[in-house]
């Protein structure tokens, strides 16, 4: 064999292996834009075996810590009883009960969903504030100067699993969508936004339900928790189990001396001294930062996953809290709650301002 013939056939196995590693890593992308009809088939009943396969193997849950202190060391926690790592959101933890992803729903892509299958067109969580409005992130809804339709996105509550529905698990359709007026994408100020639902969702204390929105912003040193379908590898896929993380909120002044243009009004930032792979990150935006059980943030600057010195930066409810009760009056379901509601704005306004 000549050394020319050798060149060709190395730069076609060259060429073959990059197309393999390039089709398996697209593979992984939960929002794969696939334009070969033939892959997106592929695609999708990979998806449909996954759900089968997890909906008939899944392993049985031993109980996992929620404490920050049980995840100083590692960001792979065992919650299976068998050798497999369920890695969740970044460096955090799956509990054996989950009492707090009953307030949470996913925001989906109508037509990712309808094209890759269910679970494919997660983008951003979001937090449920009555039986018709979800709170969450304006940078969600709005993207290169447009909002979003509500006819394109749905709403999926009930579940911890992204990729699989159960008896539990609720979809809805979105009637409208309301940004702030003075968001900017650029820098996330005032990064928040409501959704409504066309039909209610069906509360039950187990599986979905409604969460206080905070009366007051959350002390430096307070133990809260996040929670999302976030990726938890820089520039990996979505997990299908939800995940939470614990953290601990951080003093204005400390958020502003590592995060550019923090404003301690708009803004908390929070962190986990103890293991600095805790984050939020892509696919967690929207999603609540829970204290006390409470929303007192809305998920909307996760840092680069395990850097050591930057936290996560959540818009702060609580400044925006006269902001939710006056939008969110389009969707309330009865005359009595509006008259409540004016009566609770009036109160916010003679004592806060």
């Amino acid at each position: 064999m000549n050394l020319s013939k050798l060149i060709v056939i190395l730069a076609f196995i060259h060429c073959r292996y990059k197309h393999l590693n390039l089709l398996a890593d697209a593979l992984l992308e939960d929002n794969l834009n696939i334009e070969s009809a033939v892959l997106r088939s592929n695609y999708k009943s990979f998806y449909n075996v996954l759900d089968e396969v997890k909906n008939t193997n899944e392993a049985p849950l031993t109980k996992v810590k929620s404490k920050s202190e049980s995840f100083a060391n590692s960001s792979l926690v065992k919650t299976r009883e068998d050798d497999e790592f369920v890695f969740l959101v970044a460096g955090g933890y799956r509990p054996e009960k989950n009492d707090l992803v009953k307030y949470v729903v996913s925001l989906r892509r109508v037509d990712i969903e309808e094209d890759n299958g269910f679970g494919a067109g997660h983008f951003c969580g979001g937090s449920i504030i009555s039986k018709k409005v979800i709170l969450t992130a304006a940078h969600c809804l709005a993207m290169r100067g447009s909002i979003t339709l509500a006819k394109n996105i749905k709403v999926i509550a009930g579940t911890t699993r992204r990729l699989l529905r159960n008896k539990q698990t609720q979809e809805l359709t979105v009637a409208s969508v309301k940004v702030h007026p003075k968001f900017s994408f650029l820098e996330k100020f005032y990064d928040i936004a409501l959704i409504k639902l066309k039909d209610e969702l069906d509360l039950n204390e187990e599986f979905v339900s409604i969460i206080p929105i905070a009366n007051e912003k959350p002390l430096a040193g307070q133990l809260c928790t996040i929670i999302g379908w976030g990726v938890i590898l820089e520039g990996g896929p979505l997990p299908d189990d939800i995940g939470n993380g614990d953290v601990t909120i951080n003093s204005d002044a400390y958020c502003a001396s590592r995060i550019r243009g923090f404003k301690k009004d708009l803004f908390v930032c929070m962190s986990n001294s103890k293991n600095y792979e805790v984050s939020s990150s892509n696919g967690d935006s929207g999603g609540p930062l829970i204290c006390d059980n409470k929303v007192v943030g809305i998920c909307s600057g996760g840092i680069r996953i395990g850097h050591a010195t930057l936290p996560s930066v959540y818009t702060n409810v609580y400044y925006f809290r006269e902001w939710i009760l006056r939008n969110g009056v389009c969707c309330l379901t009865n005359k009595l709650e509006h008259i409540v509601l004016a009566f609770v704005i009036a109160f916010i306004n003679q004592y806060t301002f």
